[in-house]
């Protein structure tokens, strides 16, 4: 799989369509592949209606949906058909003013008719073909054969992989290619995942393998064949963003293969848990990426009590007290956590203070309780430290997954 992203052909555009300014546009062109850049397409214009009698560009305004459009593909080969979703078009002067229009895609999603030469199996098969940022170690090894022309090239060739199979039928294989390179395939029993699920398991498997490797993996390409036709999503190749010690589940020398199973199918049913499992995640992401601690632990203090807000379904209000954050957390460890006690939450909850308070009440000074300070540097480096490995606690519970490990309040530097 790996190969196929790397070398994709270039298109010939038989048909372009999209509708943007109220008008519509069409077109013939090409899309050719650049395995750095991803796809560029250019393609001369014909637009039918009219646009606004006024337009303005290079206006620094934010990006409104009115920008945005879905452009449709038809290319040589007749049975495939081509998306290219979320295409901004704001100020793009040569499509108003040339009639022409060139821009690089960052994703495709390609439907292609296949010929059925057999009775189509009871299940949804899927590929995904992911970039880690380091090689990742999987419990399992799996037994690679090559072929050519039905003749056996190599056999028992052995790479790190993960195996997994269900009783009710899932099954899912993924083999590391190239050090930092995962290709998964999987099978998804019809009976008990919609097609849409089984679309989404792709996606879902990345959250759940960043989760666990503690870096924002990249997906390349997936695959799901449905009956007759099958859907590849190609994306462009981006670089992977390391968490560093904000990892929600640590150091795992091992990657859990039940975890990245549950963890995976919870994500894929597109729950409201699940989402708010996602956020707190993709704030994670967003705090490890902070120039200074300070801003760091800003965005990680303030997860818990977006999560809890968004459980109870309690937005914010002027004036409204009525939520309590104290009580809201002490319900939320009682309903998701019961094999600890409440001093050892009690502490967790006095480190989600300490941060919050530094972020409300700051100050650049550098004597010994000034927050520039080597000593309260280290202090919130362990706090944030200490809340990270607690929200991966968090994640798991919610998705109610056994096999939480609670990070130690003591000795934080050491997580």
């Amino acid at each position: 799989m790996l190969q196929q992203y790397l070398s994709q052909p270039d298109r010939i555009i038989d048909s372009i369509w999209f509708k943007y300014l109220g008008a519509y546009f069409s077109g013939r062109g090409v899309l050719t592949w650049d395995k750095i850049k991803g796809y560029y397409l250019e393609v001369p214009i014909n637009r039918q209606g009219s646009l606004p009698s006024k337009l303005s560009f290079f206006n620094n305004q934010v990006i409104k949906q009115s920008d945005v459009t879905n452009i449709r593909i038809r290319t040589r080969h007749k049975n495939e058909w081509i998306l290219i979703p979320d295409v901004v078009l704001k100020d793009k002067l040569d499509l108003i003013v040339q009639d022409r229009l060139s821009l690089f895609v960052p994703r495709i999603i390609i439907s292609e008719v296949k010929k059925l030469t057999s009775e189509p199996n009871k299940v949804w098969e899927g590929q995904i073909l992911v970039k880690c940022g380091r090689k990742p170690i999987f419990p399992d090894n799996i037994e690679i054969k090559e072929t050519l022309n039905n003749m056996l090239i190599y056999g028992k060739i052995k790479r790190s992989g993960l195996y997994y199979k269900s009783s009710d039928g899932q099954e899912i294989t993924g083999t590391v290619v190239d050090d930092d390179y995962i290709e998964f395939y999987y099978k998804l029993p019809q009976n008990n995942w919609t097609k849409a699920e089984a679309w989404n398991w792709a996606e879902s498997a990345i959250y759940a393998l960043s989760i666990l490797l503690g870096e924002k993996v990249v997906l390349l390409q997936r695959q799901l064949k449905r009956m007759n036709r099958v859907y590849r999503d190609i994306r462009i190749q981006t670089s992977v963003h390391q968490l560093g010690q904000l990892k929600p589940l640590g150091h795992l020398h091992i990657l859990d293969k039940d975890i990245f199973v549950d963890l995976t199918n919870f994500f894929s049913k597109n729950t409201k848990s699940g989402d708010i499992c996602k956020k707190i995640f993709l704030q994670m992401i967003e705090a490890s990426k902070q120039q200074t601690w300070e801003g760091a632990s800003l965005l990680v203090s303030t997860i818990l009590e977006a999560t809890l807000r968004t459980l109870e379904e309690h937005p914010f209000r002027d004036n409204d007290r009525s939520f309590n954050i104290k009580q809201s957390f002490d319900k939320f460890c009682s309903n998701y956590f019961h094999s600890i006690n409440n001093d050892y939450f009690n502490e967790i909850y006095k480190t989600y203070k300490r941060l919050r308070h530094r972020n409300a009440h700051p100050d650049w000074l550098y004597t010994e309780t000034g927050s520039m300070s080597d000593s309260q540097r280290e202090k919130t480096l362990n706090d944030i430290i200490l809340l990270s490995r607690f929200y991966g606690c968090i994640i798991l519970a919610i998705a109610d997954i056994n096999k939480v490990t609670f990070p130690p309040v003591s000795n934080k530097s050491k997580l």
